[in-house]
């Protein structure tokens, strides 16, 4: 049950010591394709069985705050739908207290249609999840409509009934109290609608349009859903981090919350879970209130778009770090130690050069993905990384790419322990993804036996349309 107030948790916080915070405790170093979410008092996520760069093979695995992982559901030959980066592009998992529903890549992404379980006290069973979203609220499974169709569902599992139904499409579904959000892309209109619907009786309470609060271009929108049919939406266009706002039947005009989200929101009563840009670093977990104000901030990772799923239900909160992998934690979260404080006599620098040569260069020709291997050599276009290292340092060179007005994290280029002189072809590919065209900046950092990671040097650089 998600219900924590503000007041109580403000309170809680001000008043509690240190030692009555719950530390977080590391469930996986996995990088999910689905989640993590919450499943009763256990993180839910799901993985590829099989590491890169092969990335194949399905797992839906849960842990709780014992950290053990178990294995919920495996599918060692699905090899279908899965991208360059190894992460499946119809994974989805859902749960309540009671059940857990996950939908993964069925073959061939083209050719044949995505699996889907749901779990009962025998096992897992097969569903419809067809290409739209589901959640699930208690016993009750809501999901959109079948590939090609329309309309959404509500499915009591205790009984198997049919007990709501509606229209629109669906793509992304959320369900609380007596309402449910679905998102819905009209085919062959340039419009993202999010409509708050009663489930029982399939009538429309409120719509919020999400193309008409972003500028002209792609548009995307996450959200959460209380009971009361409050709605909380995260929404951007691409290449920029997301503003939150919340919408509610009497009010359901635009109420921001805060800017510069990428991750979540998940609700909690009057608390709000999301993962923010913080200026001058680079990106941090944090609850906070529907006014905007900071509850608590847990964790901090790399600004990267597209990771770091978060779930929260006032009492337990689970989340994944690009850093630290997938954590679980009571609230409230006993924050990290501070990294440990390096004399500035030692970080020196050590490097003495540090280039890319030629400074603007065209994209890799050919497809991107595993088999053309990872900014192969005899890729077309690229540079050579050049670097002069003074002491034997472990070198990342981290990849940025321009937004309208920052450098956002697109990647890093891990170069190991390396002495002297180092030379490297760089041809446009972070891993087996190639970066798109546009203005970009790499940033040297170099980490020695005798001092942590240092920021050492950086060039911006250029990739040119082929």
């Amino acid at each position: 049950m998600r219900c924590l107030s503000l007041a109580l948790a403000t309170a809680f916080l001000a008043a509690a010591p240190a030692s009555t915070l719950a530390a977080a405790t590391r469930v996986s170093s996995a990088t999910p394709s689905a989640g993590p979410v919450l499943a009763g008092d256990q993180a839910v996520w799901t993985q590829s069985v099989q590491p890169p760069p092969s990335s194949s093979g399905f797992s839906l695995r849960a842990a709780g705050l014992d950290g053990v992982a178990r294995t919920l559901l495996e599918d060692p030959e699905a090899t279908g739908g899965f991208s360059g980066d190894g992460l499946p592009q119809v994974s989805h998992v859902a749960a309540s207290a009671t059940r857990v529903a996950v939908r993964y890549p069925g073959g061939s992404y083209l050719n044949d249609p995505p699996k889907a379980f749901v779990s009962t006290p025998s096992g897992f069973a097969p569903f419809s999840a067809g290409c739209a979203g589901f959640e699930l609220e208690g016993e009750l499974l809501a999901h959109g409509p079948s590939c090609g169709g329309s309309g959404f569902s509500v499915q009591d599992l205790s009984t198997g009934a049919q007990v709501g139904g509606g229209g629109g499409s669906g793509r992304e579904v959320q369900i609380a109290g007596g309402y449910i959000a679905t998102l819905q892309p009209l085919l062959g209109r340039d419009e993202l609608i999010i409509v708050v619907s009663d489930w029982a009786s399939g009538q429309e309470v409120y719509r919020v349009d999400v193309k008409a609060l972003l500028a002209p271009g792609n548009a995307y929108a996450r959200f959460d859903l209380r009971p009361d049919g409050r709605l909380v939406v995260a929404y951007n266009n691409f290449g920029s981090a997301a503003t939150l706002a919340w919408f509610s039947p009497v009010e359901p005009d635009a109420h921001v919350i805060a800017r510069g989200v990428v991750a979540g929101p998940s609700v909690a009563g009057d608390l709000i879970a999301i993962k923010r840009l913080v200026p001058g670093a680079d990106s941090e977990f944090a609850v906070i209130g529907f006014s905007g104000e900071t509850v608590q901030v847990f964790d901090r990772d790399h600004p990267n778009y597209g990771t770091g799923g978060i779930d929260f239900d006032g009492s337990l909160i689970t989340w994944h770090s690009h850093n630290k992998g997938i954590r679980l934690s009571r609230f409230p979260v006993e924050p990290d130690p501070p990294a440990p404080v390096v004399s500035p006599t030692r970080r020196r620098k050590v490097s003495t050069r540090f280039s890319l040569s030629p400074e603007s260069f065209k994209a890799p020709a050919g497809k991107s993905g595993p088999a053309r291997g990872r900014g192969s050599a005899r890729s077309r276009g690229g540079a050579i990384l050049r670097l002069a290292l003074r002491a034997p340092a472990r070198v990342t060179v981290r990849i940025e790419r321009k937004t309208r007005s920052e450098f956002m994290w697109r990647g890093a280029l891990r170069l190991g322990l390396q002495r002297g002189s180092v030379q490297r072809r760089f041809a446009g590919r972070i891993a087996s993804r190639p970066l798109r065209p546009g203005r970009y900046r790499a940033v040297l950092f170099t980490r020695t036996a005798k001092r942590a990671a240092v920021r050492e040097r950086q060039q911006t650089f250029r990739i040119l349309p082929r």
